[in-house]
């Protein structure tokens, strides 16, 4: 009888369960020994929250990618873990230029739901976001972070960001207050497209962002703004 540990799983405790997928999910003969180490740091920050290693933040790790794409579903669990990893991987948090945190389309599908990151993974990204000097891009359509998740991001946005996407984030006029205060009045940000779409910010909301839009245009010379 072949007892291949696919089947003897089943009957593993979840102790277990995680136990052979940490040390059995990828051979090392197949990754370098330079990613060996990083490898077995992320694993062990997932195990430590409860979530399953991402294979988006695995192919960003091995290969060094600029481009940073958690695969879905990933909720709040999953950002803690890549977080905590990052920590450690100070050559990588520099060489990341883009962040694609938006959430699968796949939650619009009747009878299916996905969590997508809330208000602590926001704040759990906005611990290391500063320290990542390089990115340009950061996109987090769709996870549902509102003010609360918000504020850390904001103030911790690095000076190299210029495109910003918070596309039905639940941040409602409270974030429309935080992105006028701490986005649009900073001059110094190199932020020049900005989406805010479907926030249920209110017409106070948007009007707001509109006056600060109108106040910067005005400090930086006339210049358009987006």
């Amino acid at each position: 009888m072949n007892n291949r540990p696919f089947f003897t799983c089943v009957y593993c405790t979840p102790q277990q369960q995680q136990q052979q997928a940490f040390s059995t999910s990828i051979p090392s003969a197949f990754v370098p020994p330079s990613v060996t180490g990083g490898v077995t740091t992320y694993y062990a920050e997932c195990q430590k929250v409860g979530s399953k290693p991402n294979p988006g933040v695995i192919t960003t790790m091995k290969y060094g990618n600029a481009f940073l794409r958690p695969s879905n579903p990933f909720g709040d669990r999953d950002c803690i873990a890549m977080v905590e990893y990052l920590k450690t991987q100070p050559e990588l948090l520099t060489s990341i230029t883009r962040i694609d945190l938006t959430q699968s389309t796949l939650t619009k599908l009747p009878g299916v739901y996905i969590r997508g990151i809330r208000s602590q993974g926001a704040v759990a990204l906005g611990t290391v976001l500063r320290k990542m000097t390089n990115v340009e891009t950061l996109k987090l359509d769709g996870n549902k972070i509102g003010p609360y998740g918000l504020r850390p991001l904001l103030n911790n946005l690095p000076p190299s960001l210029t495109s910003l996407s918070l596309r039905q984030c639940s941040i409602r006029e409270p974030g429309a207050q935080l992105i006028s205060e701490l986005v649009v009045k900073d001059l110094e940000s190199k932020i020049d497209d900005l989406d805010l779409s479907l926030n249920g910010m209110g017409h106070f909301g948007i009007g707001l962002l509109a006056a600060s839009l109108r106040e910067r245009q005005v400090s930086r010379g006339g210049g358009e703004e987006r």
